[in-house]
């Protein structure tokens, strides 16, 4: 009996899953692409911290609400740190392409600040799911601390983004029909906890308010 109710539990994430990640491909399509991935990305995640705390489905026109509600405070997250991301890593393209070799190695050498930046990146996008602050700034501070003092946290990240890139890369079918959502679900600790049933003894360490 218990079995067969885990069977059960799992096949319906499988296919909620499914249906999550169409939802992010309509959000960000909705958004004008650009502007609708990270708005639909915090959209998705409070679906499923919705159905993993109240056991509800949200109608479309409630998640239209929920992503229309976070479009604005998930665009100033991207822009606030993504904007610095794409720049550093275009100067260090182009120091590295016009520059002498030993001031090139010196600053491909940076390249692992950078993937520190961008795994931090990703885990502010995935936790603003979890925050009804609307201070941006405020938010990046209290995600830097949990951030920069767990380090278990920034190797489930790294882990999880190259399982994402290797199945991307090597079963596409798979990614475009769970790849997101499944990314989304997986990456945050609050979902470990709910995995292996211990949310209780997180002690708020999972997840940011």
């Amino acid at each position: 009996m218990v079995n067969h109710s885990v069977l059960v539990i799992a096949c319906q994430w499988i296919m909620r899953l499914a249906w999550l990640n169409f939802l992010w491909i309509l959000l960000t399509i909705r958004g004008g692409l650009l502007f609708g991935l990270v708005p639909a990305t915090v959209t998705v995640g409070k679906v499923i911290i919705n159905f993993r705390e109240k056991a509800k489905n949200l109608r479309f026109v409630e998640i239209v609400k929920l992503y229309q509600g976070t479009f604005l405070i998930s665009n100033k997250l991207a822009l606030i740190l993504g904007v610095p991301f794409i720049s550093i890593c275009w100067y260090m393209h182009w120091f590295y392409s016009n520059t002498s070799d030993v001031f090139g190695v010196a600053v491909m050498s940076l390249i692992p600040v950078l993937m520190l930046y961008f795994l931090f990146i990703i885990f502010c996008i995935t936790q603003l799911s979890y925050s009804n602050n609307d201070n941006v700034i405020k938010f990046i501070y209290s995600c830097a601390e949990v951030f920069l003092s767990n380090g278990s946290l920034i190797f489930i990240l790294f882990i999880s983004i190259m399982l994402e890139i290797m199945v991307m890369l090597f079963f596409p079918v798979v990614f475009i029909i769970f790849g997101v959502s499944s990314f989304i679900f997986f990456i945050n600790l609050r979902s470990w906890c709910f995995i292996f049933e211990v949310t209780d003894s997180c002690n708020g360490e999972c997840g940011i308010k």
